[in-house]
């Protein structure tokens, strides 16, 4: 974790804007791609919002759609 937190915080950082080349940085970073880039494409996501991120790394997930309810439901919840 000494090099995964950095290394995410630094991708988010440097593709502030564009979510896709932060995740696919981080994937071909090496050593602990996977879990760098699930962290990375959590806080980028959070950063760029869900039209930031690509229609296609949306749609290739199973379940998408009932996954989409319950990020809308989880979204929901900290408005109040």
């Amino acid at each position: 974790i000494q090099q995964l937190l950095p290394a995410a915080y630094y991708l988010v950082h440097y593709y502030q804007d564009d979510f896709e080349s932060a995740v696919l940085s981080a994937i071909n970073g090496g050593g602990n791609n996977m879990a760098r880039a699930s962290v990375t494409g959590g806080m980028s996501g959070a950063m760029v919002g869900l039209s930031g991120i690509p229609e296609r790394f949306i749609k290739g997930l199973n379940n998408h759609e009932e996954l989409l309810k319950l990020a809308e439901q989880v979204a929901d919840l900290t408005q109040d």
